[in-house]
């Protein structure tokens, strides 16, 4: 991580503003576009097309979201110090980035009821980016267990882990609040990749020996 840390610092940048952006984004299209309601409707449905800022959602709040996403994975793969834990970690990341990008391009039907084949991938990415996103911050507490420098970072890792695999039923159990816990579930995950971002931030400013001594 010594010898060109300047990527990494980019790739750090763009975890720290994918959470900010995505956020800044739905809540800003939610208050805006009439009659939605974030309790009782996925965040998707701001996208669908024939809604008043489907395309802004679409591409900003998702596709560009994902683009970030997708740089910030080769920051994790540094973080978690390359090898192949590293490129899990960094794949897992890209897959849920790559995953909103597609997202933004196949579009969610009216109600999130797939009636087409296109809603039907926009699902399938959706729960492919909140299983690569939850893998990726345990296999994260698992890599950085041993690490002193990382110690609470792990932990909180590994507690975001179990509370989505806690809350992930939820879904199933309350319909009627589907918008409130998939924004739960997904603030999760965003909130865990800012803590991320701006531990790697520190990363990449300190000598790596500093960081990375053995508990």
């Amino acid at each position: 991580m010594r010898k060109n840390r300047f990527p990494c610092q980019v790739a750090v940048a763009c975890g720290m503003a994918a959470p900010l952006l995505f956020a800044v984004t739905t809540v800003a299209i939610g208050l805006a576009t009439p009659g939605y309601d974030p309790v009782t409707q996925l965040i998707s449905e701001l996208g669908i097309p024939g809604t008043p800022y489907a395309t802004a959602m679409n591409s900003v709040g998702l596709i560009m979201t994902g683009i970030l996403i997708s740089v910030f994975a080769s920051a994790v793969h540094s973080v978690l110090s390359g090898g192949w834990k590293g490129a899990l970690g960094a794949v897992l990341v890209a897959v849920a980035g790559i995953s909103f990008v597609a997202m933004g391009i196949f579009h969610c039907d009216k109600g999130c009821i797939p009636t087409t084949s296109g809603g039907s991938l926009h699902l399938l990415f959706g729960m492919v980016a909140l299983a690569a996103g939850l893998s990726a911050a345990l296999l994260f507490s698992l890599v950085k267990a041993r690490e002193r420098g990382w110690n609470g970072y792990w932990q909180y890792s590994l507690f975001t882990g179990v509370l989505i695999l806690v809350m992930l039923p939820l879904l199933l159990l309350h319909p009627d609040k589907a918008g409130l816990v998939q924004r739960i579930l997904i603030g999760l995950i965003f909130l865990w990749m800012e803590v991320l971002a701006l531990r790697a931030y520190v990363t990449f400013r300190v000598p790596p020996d500093d960081l990375n001594e053995p508990a």
